[in-house]
């Protein structure tokens, strides 16, 4: 596959929206604000060998204070069984024969055609998911923990709930123990943070005949997500990457990287593709193309799915990685509008304007000021200067995945879309912060809106009656082509959004036949891969960001120092160019 490679600690208290001076760069106001302390590297967890059946953690080590147990899903957390059981049928005495893992002493189950091998030597060894709660621990997350003020119950309610295995966040008394707490949660997000809490289905996932015999809503009942399914996989990511609206619970916050997060140090979330992110993870299974499949399998896995035939299958497996992206990208624009309208839901009682400015476009105010500057000569007229729209980048992929209808569903829905878009924008932008009751009630319709396509299109997917074939895939292409040349009509391509559609380009302009691509094919490639330094096309596994100078407290440093900086060096007529040569591919 194309693909590319990829302070001091202040006095604690809660920080307020108005308290916030705002910077004239968005590197000042972002990346300065990232805490640099001296400190050490996240500390290496040592790889599991010969493990016992039985954790180290054991059930009386659960027990409140009362002498009761926890008898819900911590209780699987918290026995450990998602880092001891999962190694001990993913890691055998073979060799891992992935390339990635070259050099390694680690071992794996052997490859049996089907899942690849190295699954837990790829996750332990490569991928950031594993420390994502040794970010939080250590002095540059505890510096952000201090500044923001919270206390145990908030940072479990705030931050680990996607810097840690979901399973543990109930046990505070557990928790509140340090030989605990890396036990718990010190594996990071692991297995069950994407497969789902395992307690009801690791005995018979274990038994695989037992597990494969069960439906996919068996399965679902007890608790296990099934990742091949692309809406249920995009969700589960978006939930942290782009963040999870709780509706109708003034106790229970939702998951949102707020303004106040950003102010004290938490890098800024970039525009989100599921599949450039999954590739470069890295991943550690196989796409439907890349398995060996007999018969049974693919029979089993065509059923599990849903598909009405095996032609019809075969056919979504050959550009599975396109279908992810657009559907991805949908799934995770309904996951920001529910997380809009949960958020705005708590406060439009009390107030009539926005008050989370995460909300709000971050670039509108923080970025350079210069003369002839892009923003000067590309300012959206349509918008009274000082008001702040709405960030953009999570709607980027609705247009393209309204594209894969047929009409006349495509026009109608084409014109949902853009009359719903409007209203969104407009309630945003009718006074200074929006109004937030209009801009709450529009985030609910365009969740729906967004709910309704994803499965429209799923379900056409599956029955064969919507296809995306070589002549789609162009199709698709040429609009972002066009979305990305600079225009009278819409607002210009902020930084993120282009971003996406160049991540996005490359899954599509790779899955076209090899006797379907244009002329200009390889040229097209080479001028989205060309684009690597002005959107920073990067996304590191572990080890690539372990092997670059970093922070003596944080191996994210160096990297979201970098991606801000060439956001605030971003201008979308320098990429249009580059955009436009995918017209030659086609």
């Amino acid at each position: 596959m194309s693909r590319l490679p990829n302070s001091k600690r202040v006095a604690s208290r809660p920080l307020a929206p108005a308290t916030l001076g705002l910077g004239l760069s968005l590197l000042a106001a972002f990346g300065a604000l990232i805490p640099f302390v001296e400190g050490q590297p996240p500390a290496r967890r040592t790889h599991p060998t010969n493990l016992p059946a039985t954790s180290a953690v054991q059930a009386d080590d659960l027990q409140h204070t009362d002498g009761s147990l926890d008898a819900v899903d911590t209780v699987f957390f918290g026995k450990g069984f998602a880092y001891n059981n999962c190694f001990n049928c993913h890691h055998s005495d073979t060799k891992s024969n992935d390339p990635r893992l070259t050099g390694q002493t680690l071992v794996s189950r052997q490859d049996d055609g089907i899942l690849g091998n190295g699954q837990y030597e790829i996750w332990f060894e490569l991928d950031k998911h594993e420390i994502a709660h040794a970010s939080v621990m250590k002095p540059a997350g505890q510096a952000i923990i201090e500044t923001l003020g919270y206390d145990e119950t908030q940072v479990r309610a705030r931050c680990l709930v996607c810097h840690a295995p979901p399973g543990a966040l109930p046990e505070p008394k557990v928790l509140a123990k340090a030989e605990k707490r890396q036990d718990l949660i010190g594996q990071g997000v692991g297995c069950e943070s994407c497969h789902g809490p395992a307690e009801k289905w690791h005995l018979s996932h274990a038994a695989a005949e037992e597990f494969n015999g069960k439906t996919a809503s068996e399965r679902a009942r007890a608790g296990f997500l099934d990742t091949r399914n692309p809406l249920a996989a995009s969700e589960r990511c978006a939930n942290c990457h782009v963040g999870k609206g709780i509706e109708s619970s003034e106790d229970t916050p939702s998951w949102l990287v707020t303004h106040d997060m950003y102010a004290a140090g938490h890098p800024p979330l970039p525009g989100f593709e599921v599949v450039s992110f999954a590739h470069n993870e890295p991943k550690h299974w196989r796409w439907l193309a890349e398995k060996k499949f007999n018969d049974k399998y693919a029979e089993d896995y065509r059923k599990e799915l849903g598909f009405t035939d095996r032609s019809v299958f075969d056919a979504y497996a050959k550009r599975e990685q396109s279908h992810w992206s657009l559907l991805g990208g949908l799934v995770s624009f309904r996951e920001a509008m529910r997380l809009l309208a949960a958020e705005l839901d708590r406060t439009v009682p009390r107030s009539s304007r926005i008050k989370e400015w995460a909300f709000l476009d971050c670039t509108t105010c923080h970025h350079e000021l210069k003369r002839d500057a892009w923003r000067q000569d590309l300012a959206d007229r349509r918008r009274a200067p000082g008001r702040i729209p709405f960030a953009a980048w999570q709607s980027t992929f609705v247009d393209l995945a309204i594209d894969i209808l047929d009409e006349p569903q495509r026009a109608q829905r084409r014109a949902e879309w853009t009359q719903r878009r409007a209203d969104l924008a407009a309630a945003f932008v009718v006074r200074p912060f929006g109004d937030a009751r209009a801009v709450r009630d529009q985030a609910r319709e365009l969740a729906r809106f967004a709910r309704d396509l994803a499965d429209e299109l799923w379900y056409g997917i599956r029955s064969g009656k919507l296809t995306l074939d070589d002549a789609d895939l162009k199709r698709l292409l040429a609009r972002i082509a066009d979305h990305a040349q600079p225009s009278a009509d819409r607002p210009p391509l902020d930084f993120d959004s282009a971003r996406q559609l160049a991540f996005a380009s490359l899954v599509l302009l790779d899955e076209i036949a090899p006797d379907q691509r244009g002329p200009d094919h390889a040229r097209a490639v080479e001028a989205i891969h060309g684009l690597r330094d002005q959107l920073h096309l990067v996304i590191e596994n572990k080890r690539q960001a372990a092997q670059r100078p970093a922070s003596p407290d944080s191996l994210y440093v160096p990297a979201v120092k970098e991606r801000l900086s060439r956001q605030a060096e971003y201008d979308p007529r320098a990429v249009a160019p580059a955009f436009g040569t995918l017209a030659g591919a086609l």
